[in-house]
């Protein structure tokens, strides 16, 4: 018997009717399933997402350089600066800084009236003045550790220049 005839048995193609609509609905089934499931992946990215912008706006963010500026009128030698920049969106608190492994204020081109800074706010930006030497040159890298919004406690290191 060959396919057509096979087809031409009223029986024979109602089963074969009822078995591709049968095969149709586990294909779709299947579909629908693996639909569902990259749905449920991609919301649960997008969520993660979304907390992890969330928590970005809770964290202060740090960066640290070395600049120089131009002597005033009237001095030869040229300003040095040790600048510090909060670039995250949330304040910090209890910042502690270190140069060359050493607490901030007793590096030795650290100025001696200079009080530390413990706190900054979003955005914001301060400044140590450095006064190097003969004996003592600018410092070489930098650590600092805060408290922000986030209750995570942050941490930054770098190599100054």
């Amino acid at each position: 018997m060959g396919v057509l005839e096979w087809f031409d048995d009223s029986g024979n193609a109602a089963l074969a009717a009822v078995a591709v609509s049968v095969i149709s609905v586990v294909v779709s089934v299947i579909a629908l399933r693996k639909s569902s499931r990259t749905q449920r992946r991609l919301l649960e990215i997008e969520e993660r997402r979304e907390q992890d912008r969330l928590s970005e706006t809770r964290k202060a963010r740090f960066v640290a350089r070395i600049v120089s500026e131009e002597p005033s009128p009237g001095r030869k030698t040229k300003n040095f600066y040790l600048e510090i920049e909060n670039l995250g969106q949330s304040p910090a608190h209890d910042i502690d800084a270190s140069l060359d492994d050493g607490p901030v204020l007793d590096h030795p081109t650290m100025l001696q009236r200079t009080k530390a800074v413990r706190q900054v706010g979003p955005q914001s930006s301060f400044r140590y003045m450095l006064a190097p030497h003969s004996s003592a040159r600018l410092p070489q890298s930098i650590k600092i550790a805060w408290q922000d919004d986030s209750g995570e406690p942050g941490h930054y290191e770098t190599t100054l220049t």
